[in-house]
């Protein structure tokens, strides 16, 4: 009898419990991710570019899309040194290609001219 109690309790009980557990990480993951969005297109924010860890442009905001001339119809996912056509936005290759090369975190600012505004 308590052999049966036993094998029927593991047999259902683990696997309702790993699905709960794996539910709510996934409720968790999926409010992070929209928190993220959300956070990335305040204006306030400034200049967001999303790379990974080869060096392709995963996400931008407006301002980034408005500094680097990107518009609806480009496709993003090429590398960043791709959507890079002017002067201004050389510094921005090479923070991208420094922070590439050395896997670390780091924080540098650069002044970046947008509509006859310097910004940092």
């Amino acid at each position: 009898m308590l052999n049966r109690y036993f094998k029927f309790t593991y047999s259902y009980s683990i696997p309702i419990i790993l699905l709960i557990i794996t539910i709510i990480i996934y409720r968790k993951f999926r409010n992070q991710k929209r928190l993220l969005n959300a956070t990335i297109d305040l204006p306030s924010l400034g200049f967001v570019f999303f790379v990974n860890k080869i060096g392709r442009l995963i996400r931008v905001n407006e301002s980034g899309k408005q500094l680097l001339k990107i518009t609806d119809s480009i496709p993003l996912k090429q590398h960043f040194s791709e959507y890079c056509n002017t002067e201004q936005s050389e510094q921005l290759v090479d923070l991208v290609d420094r922070g590439l090369i050395n896997k670390i975190p780091f924080e540098q600012k650069i002044n970046v001219l947008e509509r006859e505004i310097r910004k940092e």
